[in-house]
C-alpha cells in the first residue's frame, strides 16, 4: 500500500513523473511498456521517500516523492511489521505448561514422602498434556541439570538408586516468573 493517500497520489503523480523524466518504477525500472514474469503492469504508486508522515501538499516538494511499482512499494513499505505474537509450537507449550508444571512439581515434592523423576515425567506429561520427551529434554536442561543453580528444584539420588526430585531453595526465594518467550530475530531496515 502506498504511504500516500489517494488524494495525495492523484496530486503528486504527474508532478513526480515529470520530475523523474517518465512514468517508471525507480526501484526496478518497470514501466507501462514492459511485462515482468509474464505479468501485466499493475501501475505505479507515489511514494514518500523518507516516510516521515508529513504528507501535506504545502510542506512537500516534488523531490520528496518517487514512483514505485506495487512490488517495490511493498518491499519499502511493508503493510505488516513482523508479528511478535506469532509463536512456535514449543513456545506455546512453554507458555501454557512450564510454570504450572514446576509449581505442581514443587507441591508434589512437599506432599509426598518421595517424588521420583520418573513420576514427574509420567504424571506431569499426563497432567499438563505435554510429551514426556519435552519434560526430559527441555525442562531437565532448564530446571534439573546440575548447572541450573537458580532453579527451585533439583535431582538427588534416593535410597533405591532412583533420581528423586527435591527442593533446592526455600519457597520464599523462588521466582517462577521465567521468560518463556524466544525473542524474534532483529531485522534491519
Amino acid at each position: 500500500m502506498s504511504n500516500c493517500s489517494k488524494y495525495q497520489n492523484n496530486y503528486w503523480y504527474q508532478r513526480v513523473a515529470e520530475y523523474q523524466h517518465g512514468e517508471f518504477c525507480l526501484g526496478c525500472g518497470i514501466s507501462k511498456d514492459h511485462t515482468w514474469k509474464n505479468k501485466e503492469f499493475t501501475g505505479l504508486r507515489v511514494d514518500k521517500i523518507n516516510n516521515d508522515g508529513n504528507h501535506t501538499i504545502k510542506d512537500n516538494k516534488v523531490s520528496d516523492f518517487q514512483l514505485l511499482c506495487i512490488s517495490c512499494n511493498r518491499i519499502k513499505n511493508p503493510s505488516r511489521k513482523p508479528d511478535d505474537s506469532v509463536k512456535t509450537q514449543s513456545e506455546r507449550t512453554n507458555q501454557r505448561a512450564e510454570k504450572p508444571l514446576i509449581e505442581w512439581a514443587m507441591i508434589q515434592v512437599k506432599t509426598r514422602s518421595v517424588f521420583t523423576w520418573d513420576s514427574l515425567v509420567s504424571e506431569g506429561s499426563l497432567e499438563f498434556d505435554i510429551s514426556p520427551e519435552t519434560i526430559e529434554r527441555r525442562y531437565y536442561k532448564k530446571y534439573f541439570a546440575p548447572e541450573c543453580i537458580k532453579s527451585p528444584l533439583a535431582l538427588a539420588v534416593g535410597d533405591n538408586e532412583k533420581d528423586i526430585v527435591v527442593l533446592r531453595y526455600r519457597e520464599s526465594k523462588v521466582n517462577l516468573d521465567i521468560d518463556t518467550h524466544t525473542p524474534p530475530p532483529l531485522l534491519r531496515d
